[in-house]
């Protein structure tokens, strides 16, 4: 949530991509929602960390070990980061697998959900303009 990243961008972050002296993550455009007829011509994302994020990013590599990607996956042996794993979490948290009470007594929501509250915060409650909001969150602007 505090990136506003789509989780698939998340699960394929590597540490050489993360900069937390500098306080940035750059997502390379194969790492990106992109057809892969464009990734040669996208360019690279980069994203500025707020503090909290760098302070969150240090916490993840302390734990991370050796691994390679920023949210390490004992699961991931093969070397292919599984795209659905927070939707996994979600449900999980939720409880929506068994029926019992769930861990968290929120209504279900989606990691999508979020990038999604993450923009109508933007341009609701922030009153940026739809063009910075939705670069923030990665989109192509039709037409540019």
């Amino acid at each position: 949530m505090i990136t506003a990243v789509r989780s698939g961008e998340s699960l394929k972050a590597e540490w050489k991509d993360v900069d937390l002296d500098n306080g940035t993550w750059t997502i390379p455009p194969e790492n990106q929602k992109v057809r892969p007829e464009l990734i040669p011509e996208t360019d690279p994302f980069v994203i500025p960390l707020p503090d909290q994020a760098v302070t969150l990013f240090r916490e993840l590599k302390a734990m991370a070990e050796q691994s390679p990607y920023v949210m390490a996956s004992t699961r991931a042996k093969s070397g292919r980061r599984e795209q659905k794993s927070l939707g996994h979490v979600l449900r999980w948290l939720l409880n929506l697998q068994n029926g019992e009470k769930p861990l968290l007594d929120i209504k279900p929501f989606s990691p999508h959900d979020l990038r999604r509250t993450a923009q109508t915060h933007l341009l609701d409650t922030l009153d940026v303009d739809e063009t910075i909001a939705e670069r923030i969150l990665n989109h192509k602007i039709l037409g540019v």
